[in-house]
């Protein structure tokens, strides 16, 4: 199920994606420490590589409306 889906239907909000990139993790910061935890939590969550084999991680920013 992709995140329109569980948004959808889960929760009850249709949601429009207003800017949409790809950040790297920093070094040593929070992120990095807790990678293994975030992806235990969210399993379907990946964190991919860039060419220089540092983390990086996609960033979505939405609007949500709550359907009536």
């Amino acid at each position: 199920m992709c995140l329109e889906q569980e948004i959808n239907c889960a929760l009850g909000y249709s949601f429009k994606v207003l800017k949409q990139g790809t950040r790297q993790v920093r070094k040593g910061g929070e992120t990095e420490k807790n990678m293994e935890w975030i992806e235990k939590i969210y399993p379907r969550y990946k964190f991919n590589k860039d060419k220089n084999g540092n983390s990086i991680y996609g960033l979505l920013v939405v609007e949500l409306q709550k359907r009536q």
